[in-house]
């Protein structure tokens, strides 16, 4: 096989003649170059397999003298190699008087040009610097429709190998709504499935959603089944004030910070925890909201609150907080001390923390977390070095901030861990831990992580009242 390069030369003349290849080790090394010229032939042999000796990309094949009327050709065969024969380009340069190689003169730039230059390259700094400037855009995971829109067959047994009849896209057969028109050919149906579940017409996500945004911020939903919102579920406990909130939810633009701060603003999410009598008799389970509910702190809040009592609490937003080089989430630990919500979550390797606090399954969808009471919750904040570590990074903040005053360090730290002053049996309890410690000749900064890993183990420091 031959490989033939024909050039277009403006003139007559002497030229030299390059070849351009990339080298290799399963290039061949006896590679035969035949130039055609006005001298008449001559074959070259050329060794691939080492790099060309010009910029590393060409090799020279020799001084040819070419004419317009005659031939003027380079010919790469492959005949008698033992390799891969590889040919980008052949460059043909003509010589000066001087016998030198010489390239296409350029005539010099104008003034013009060289400002335009210029300019160019300051606008290219100025863009480089705005774009790295600019924060990057959110972004979402969604879905893109094909380019045709056809129906689907049954996957019989859940197999996409064993296909079934076609259906027809359309909605819900058993529930269907009066306002959902029929899909036109051109509609695979998701646009039009979640225009009808925002309109106004379709008042229960609307409803859902406050009910979840009550439960979350009052502790019990106003339909106590948050996951189970329906006939089967229980009956809301004020039906015309979870429909009040749902139409002002569709009303506001489903602006959930209206909504919420309509629910904080209330005087039932203002209310005290404390029990009275009256209430107690007849309501007990406080589904007439006569007094708000005692809540526990979940998972996150309880982390986060570890954090902010130690001092250490990245309140830093956003940014991704997976460690470089990460392939797989086993056995990952988050040594990281920026805010919960930006933890990463894997199936596999949830917080020891968030496991023992009825952390919900991350491959489901949950409304409303279980609330267990079990040995290992206590174990874990009586022995976990996290929760051990906070309270001596906590000590240490104490006794930095008020090295002298024993009375008000000890006021400080029941007001950051618990939120309230200590009563007085809790200081006496407090001076008495601290001055066991210091019997057993223990160090003051571990008398004080004694006393800060007691309040962090404390019913209260897990309680919102």
């Amino acid at each position: 096989k031959t490989l033939t390069f024909v050039p277009k030369l403006p003139t007559d003349g002497v030229y030299e003649i390059r070849l351009a290849y990339a080298p290799g080790e399963n290039r061949a090394a006896n590679v035969p170059v035949t130039v055609f010229s006005a001298d008449g032939e001559k074959t070259i042999t050329v060794n691939m397999q080492k790099p060309p000796a010009i910029e590393g990309r060409f090799v020279s094949l020799g001084e040819f003298r070419c004419e317009l009327a005659g031939q003027n050709f380079v010919l790469v065969a492959n005949q008698g190699t033992s390799g891969h024969v590889i040919a980008d380009a052949v460059q043909y340069l003509p010589r000066n008087a001087a016998g030198q190689s010489v390239a296409k003169e350029e005539s010099a730039p104008t003034n013009d040009q060289q400002q335009a230059a210029a300019d160019l390259k300051r606008l290219e700094r100025e863009l480089t610097e705005l774009k790295a400037a600019v924060p990057p855009r959110p972004r979402v995971m969604s879905v893109v429709e094909r380019p045709e829109i056809r129906d689907l067959e049954i996957h019989l047994r859940g197999s996409v190998h064993t296909l079934g009849d076609v259906v027809p896209r359309g909605f819900l057969q058993v529930v269907p709504p009066a306002a959902a028109a029929p899909l036109a050919t051109h509609q695979s149906g998701r646009k039009e499935l979640a225009d009808w579940l925002a309109s106004p017409v379709n008042p229960l996500p609307a409803r859902v959603f406050v009910n979840r945004a009550w439960y979350w911020l009052v502790g019990q939903g106003l339909v106590r089944s948050v996951d189970n919102f329906g006939s089967t579920g229980e009956s809301p406990s004020h039906p015309e004030l979870l429909d009040h909130l749902a139409t002002q939810f569709i009303d506001s633009g489903w602006s959930v910070k209206s909504l919420v701060r309509s629910i904080v603003l209330s005087r039932t999410y203002r209310q005290s925890t404390e029990a009275g009598a009256m209430g107690m008799k007849h309501d007990p389970e406080n589904r007439l909201l006569w007094r708000a509910h005692r809540r526990r702190l979940d998972a996150e809040c309880l982390r986060d609150a570890l954090l902010c009592v130690s001092g250490e609490l990245d309140r830093y937003p956003g940014g991704t907080r997976i460690r470089p080089a990460t392939v797989a989430d086993y056995d990952y630990v988050d040594t990281g001390f920026s805010r919960s919500v930006y933890v990463p979550v894997f199936r596999n390797a949830l917080p020891e923390l968030f496991e023992a606090f009825d952390f919900p399954d991350p491959s489901l969808v949950v409304g409303q977390r279980n609330r267990s009471t079990v040995a290992p919750q206590a174990l874990l904040l009586l022995n976990h070095p996290f929760v051990r570590e906070r309270a001596a990074a906590a000590a240490r903040r104490w006794l930095a901030r008020l090295p002298q005053d024993d009375e008000e360090r000890l006021a400080e730290a029941f007001r950051e861990a618990l939120g309230r002053p200590p009563q007085d049996a809790e200081r006496e309890l407090a001076r008495q831990t601290i001055q066991e410690a210091l019997a057993e000749s223990l160090s003051l900064e571990r008398a004080w992580t004694e006393l800060a890993h007691l309040l962090f183990a404390s019913l209260d420091f897990r309680y919102c009242d």
